[in-house]
Parts: structure tokens; sequence; C-alpha cells
């Protein structure tokens, strides 16, 4: 396997995993203002 294709593959998954966090924690976010009011 290249490096370069080793390299871009795993950015692309620490991209994915960043934007699914992102998502979950403003989903929590949204959650507990729900809980609160």
């Amino acid at each position: 396997m290249d490096t370069v294709q080793s390299i871009v593959l795993l950015w692309r998954r620490d991209r994915a995993i960043r934007t699914l966090c992102r998502s979950f924690y403003s989903l929590l976010s949204i959650t507990q203002d729900t809980i609160r009011a």
C-alpha cells in the first residue's frame, strides 16, 4: 500500500470521526436544553 494513500485514508477517517463527534455533542446540548426547559 502506498504511503500517501494510507495517509489520505487515515485523514478521511479522522475527519469523519470528528464530524460524528461534533454532531453528537450538538445533539447532546440540544437534548440538555430541552430537559431544562
